[in-house]
């Protein structure tokens, strides 16, 4: 997976949305996890992907 680090305004401001607590809102209505909590877990996957590559 090729993954970019962004910010939660960055991509709210990308996808259309005026703020970023407006897009956390939405995306937390959506998913049942907020943004910030999901990005935490693709780095954490990322970074443990990683460490597992280079064993």
């Amino acid at each position: 997976m090729l993954y970019r680090k962004y910010t939660v305004q960055a991509i709210a401001q990308e996808i259309g949305f005026n703020n970023s607590e407006a897009f956390s809102k939405a995306f937390y209505k959506k998913t049942g996890i907020y943004p910030s909590y999901f990005i935490k877990k693709l780095e954490k996957q990322k970074n443990g992907k990683a460490n597992q590559s280079s064993r």
